[in-house]
């Protein structure tokens, strides 16, 4: 069989097309492997909880993990973010409607590994790190790149005096699909796909469509959370951008945010004419979708509040 490539040149063979080259030169492939790398925490965590005490294959630690990713994303960025505990509890019950023959204490067991384990507690919270290959240099020689993140984090509430999780930019790009995207064209584009799936009464793809904006909102939230707590925890790391970039990142922060307000509005009008259908489960759907779009508008106003915010925390520091 004819090789396809010579892989020491990276050059064609015969038997192959002239066009034909390895995706693994393109400078963009080391991103691609580093965006694949985030699930792998959620594998080993399915493997090691096979080692756990319990039994082998009763309990799906995959739709835990992403149960307890997703539960914290839901709380972020409101007054009542969700504790350890909380997630605790919320994983606990999957675990006894899984398996409610085993042990109670079991079933607490399971929740607490699972948080855990996204919050790499093993390695006392450190960020997951990994090495990949990269052939991207001119010579397409083999290099190693280290590849790290983080999936949940803690963080202190200085309004409640309590520990709370958050879910990183990482963890949120991984729930929506495991793709790095600009946040701001990406809720424009759901938008306008979740009205083209209310007009055509996609109820199931529309709440899809729906939980996506959610996440794009709380992702959005967490880059203008970043960029206040680095310039309250050292100015001068950040001082270039705000001299630069920051005030237009705002100024369109502030248009987008107005934007997608009235969008929201405009979905939700939509959305309540389908709770008077005499189909329940069009009235369900859109009762959830209903819920899912106000929790969106009360995340931009807030969002909104903090961008009006973010000029005086650079000036005060």
């Amino acid at each position: 069989m004819d090789e396809l490539f010579d892989l020491a040149g990276g050059t064609a063979v015969s038997g192959s097309p002239a066009s034909a080259e390895l995706s693994v030169f393109d400078r963009t492939f080391p991103a691609r492997v580093a965006v694949l790398m985030r699930s792998r925490p959620i594998t080993e965590t399915i493997v090691a909880a096979n080692r756990q005490g319990w039994p082998a294959a009763t309990y799906d630690v995959a739709t835990f993990a992403l149960a307890a990713i997703d539960l914290v994303i839901a709380q972020q960025g409101f007054a009542e973010e969700a504790t350890y505990d909380d997630v605790v509890d919320g994983l606990t019950t999957l675990a006894r409607r899984t398996a409610p023959e085993r042990p109670a204490s079991e079933h607490r067991r399971v929740g607490e590994y699972t948080v855990d384990a996204l919050l790499n507690r093993g390695e006392r919270e450190a960020p997951f790190t990994y090495r990949i290959s990269d052939f991207t240099d001119e010579a397409r020689t083999h290099q190693r790149r280290q590849v790290q993140f983080r999936l949940l984090i803690e963080r202190e509430d200085p309004v409640r005096g309590e520990v709370v999780l958050n879910a990183t930019r990482d963890a949120i790009n991984a729930l929506v699909g495991g793709l790095e995207f600009d946040v701001e064209d990406e809720q424009v584009a759901n938008e306008v796909l979740l009205e083209r799936q209310l007009a055509k009464g996609a109820f199931d793809a529309a709440e899809r469509a729906a939980v996506r904006a959610r996440l794009l909102s709380v992702s959005l939230a967490e880059d203008l959370r970043e960029l206040i707590k680095n310039t309250r925890r050292d100015l001068r790391a950040v001082i270039q951008e705000w001299a630069t970039v920051v005030p237009q990142r705002l100024a369109t922060a502030r248009e987008h945010i107005a934007g997608r307000m009235e969008a929201e509005h405009r979905l939700l009008a939509k959305v309540r004419e389908s709770l008077e259908s005499d189909d329940q489960q069009v009235t369900m759907a859109a009762a959830r979708i209903a819920a899912l779009l106000t929790e969106c508008s009360r995340r931009h106003d807030a969002l909104h509040r903090q961008v009006i915010a973010a000029r005086s925390v650079f000036l005060d520091e």
